[in-house]
């Protein structure tokens, strides 16, 4: 089987042969050593071996995490990969939020000296937020609806679909033509529910909790959520 040296594999994979020599150190890598020279040299294994390594670093994983995944524990692969899924989806979220704000912000000072700016207009169109930015508003004693979803039910509350914030604005207006009156709601993600329920707090009660069925439509389900908000209004 052709080996090849450090240098070049340093040079193939753009890395440096410290890390190389490291990473062999703390025994997720090894090479072949010449007798004659004590050169280090690596075979095709080794090589597809150090390709899973800069892919896992490449998503975020340390060195420590990589050297248990790589002992063969199947059980703590599986769960690792789902929470850096979920803390990236999340990242991503907060990302948006935040170059959606930045917008908002840029549109404001247009008429309205910074210093003057009023967070809780600002945030006013924000159904859907991020736990980092729901911190940042202060409730007041008729802003008491939470939605909470689990991260798999995320999408029905964010562009583009919105499933959830068209829903809770029809609700609102029928409400209105009913007489009654929907205070306002706030969307947020919640890692302690399961990836595909959804939570209804009002006051800091929970009331309702419900995960999507298998196969079943967020549309539909976004409808049974609202049926639950309208009920627990009307009482």
């Amino acid at each position: 089987m052709e080996c090849i040296g450090i240098a070049e594999v340093a040079a193939r994979y753009k890395i440096s042969a410290r890390a190389l020599r490291y990473y062999e150190e703390i025994g997720i890598l090894s090479s072949h050593r010449a007798a004659e020279t004590g050169y280090r040299s690596y075979d095709r294994a080794q090589c597809e071996r150090l390709e899973v390594i800069l892919l896992l670093r490449r998503l975020s994983f340390s060195i420590k995490e990589i050297a248990q995944l790589l002992g063969g524990d199947n059980d703590f692969l599986f769960s690792l990969l789902e929470k850096k899924r979920i803390r990236s989806l999340k990242n991503q979220l907060e990302a948006q939020e935040t170059s959606r704000l930045l917008g908002d912000l840029t549109q404001a000072l247009q008429s309205t000296p910074l210093t003057e700016i009023k967070v809780d207009e600002l945030l006013k169109n924000y159904t859907y937020l991020t736990q980092k930015t729901e911190r940042m508003i202060n409730m007041n004693e008729k802003e008491r609806y939470i939605i909470s979803v689990g991260y798999e039910l995320i999408p029905m509350a964010v562009p583009p679909e919105e499933i959830l914030i068209k829903k809770i604005q029809q609700l609102r207006d029928s409400l209105e033509n009913e007489g009654a009156s929907l205070s306002p709601v706030r969307i947020i993600d919640n890692k302690l529910l399961e990836k595909n329920e959804a939570a209804i707090l009002f006051d800091e009660v929970e009331f309702w909790r419900k995960a999507l069925p298998e196969g079943a439509s967020h549309d539909a389900f976004g409808d049974e959520i609202m049926a639950q908000i309208r009920r627990h209004v009307k009482k």
